[in-house]
């Protein structure tokens, strides 16, 4: 079966399936009768994400993006509410044999938990707090501070006032670099949006995630030409001769086999005698890094699965999810991201700044010392 078909005949039959689960169950609690004549309005809903999807690639102007924000908003929303009629289900049946809860109750419950779940995710995809972390090497001569933003995706949902927001809290950090690890721009970016960053107060470095190809690669850069920021593409830049930064690309876009950095590692030979920072869109594996003098990676790409229980599923194709994750001497940081794709919404998870602190310790010390705070 080609690929194509295969995906529209999965995404079409878990869209029929989440709606019919979310009818049916609706028309139990609220004692209403449905009939099949409505089953079509499930395709023709699953059919408009797809139009708005594939048009958005083609045109944008403020009609698309007031579809866009509309589609993949009822898609949020409709998935918090088939997890409230399912978790509901499964506690009406495990009390049901001790007392049958009253059909009102059930009704307001429903109402209450869904509402509140929508209002609570959209409210708290634009709270973004500052995680903030250390790290101590003896290859450090001085402190430095690195603000790593990642999964912003500007563009339909966030624009120039949510840029300027950011940057205003990054400068209050006071970093002496960003680290801007992927799906900085998604589709609707213009250079205006970006204006804000050149409001920078250091140096930033941006490595390619999969939403910024939605972009062609010369408008992106010509995008990115008018700020300071500096795209590091499977290249490496030494920073105040006292941080050598790796920056790839998008593994996941790289020539077989199996999307693996080793090669490029093995290219780009870090020398090891500064603190290596490599920064990449997906995480990678520890054993992809072994045998280069990587000391600490710096990554995103999986919003911590942004609405649960999506991080289930993410962490099957992602093991190092969100947070803090060693290997010896060496450290992944997988941050959830600034930003949501798709649903404007976080339901289980947060958006976030990491400030990244690296100390110094003294020139006779073995060993690193991880210190996280949150």
């Amino acid at each position: 079966m080609p690929f194509f078909v295969m995906f529209l005949t999965i995404l079409f039959s878990v869209s029929f399936g989440v709606h019919y689960m979310v009818l049916h169950r609706l028309s139990r609690i609220f004692e209403f009768q449905y009939s099949w004549k409505v089953f079509p309005l499930f395709v023709l809903i699953t059919a408009n994400f797809l139009a708005v999807v594939f048009l958005s690639r083609v045109v944008w102007n403020s009609a698309m993006r007031v579809w866009w924000i509309a589609m993949v908003t009822y898609i949020g929303a409709l998935w918090i509410t088939f997890a409230v009629v399912v978790v509901y289900a499964m506690i009406q049946l495990a009390v049901h044999v001790v007392l049958p809860i009253p059909a009102r109750v059930s009704q307001v419950v429903v109402i209450g938990v869904t509402l509140t779940l929508v209002l609570y995710s959209l409210y708290n995809a634009r709270h973004i707090e500052v995680h903030t972390l250390e790290f101590s090497s003896p290859k450090l001569r001085e402190s430095l501070t690195i603000v790593q933003l990642t999964d912003l995706h500007l563009g339909a949902l966030n624009g120039a006032s949510y840029v300027e927001r950011i940057v205003a809290q990054t400068n209050a950090l006071k970093p002496d670099l960003v680290a801007l690890t992927g799906d900085l721009v998604d589709i609707g970016t213009t250079a205006d949006i970006l204006h804000g960053f050149n409001n920078l107060n250091a140096p930033a470095f941006f490595v390619w995630g999969n939403h910024d190809q939605f972009l062609r690669e010369d408008e992106v850069k010509r995008i990115f030409s008018a700020t300071p920021i500096r795209i590091l593409k499977n290249e490496t830049h030494v920073f105040q001769n006292a941080l050598e930064i790796i920056g790839l690309d998008y593994i996941e876009r790289q020539p077989e086999p199996h999307n693996d950095a080793r090669p490029i590692l093995a290219s780009l030979d870090p020398r090891g005698e500064l603190f290596t920072l490599l920064l990449t869109h997906a995480p990678l594996p520890f054993e992809q890094m072994d045998g280069h003098a990587i000391d600490l990676q710096l990554a995103g790409h999986t919003h911590a699965g942004q609405i649960v229980p999506f991080n289930f599923l993410v962490k099957t194709r992602y093991p190092m999810l969100k947070g803090f994750y060693t290997s010896g001497e060496r450290a992944i940081y997988v941050s959830s991201g600034a930003g949501t794709w798709g649903p404007p919404m976080r339901l289980g998870t947060r958006s976030e700044i990491t400030v990244i602190r690296l100390l110094p310790l003294p020139p006779d010390s073995d060993q690193q010392l991880l210190v996280r705070n949150e």
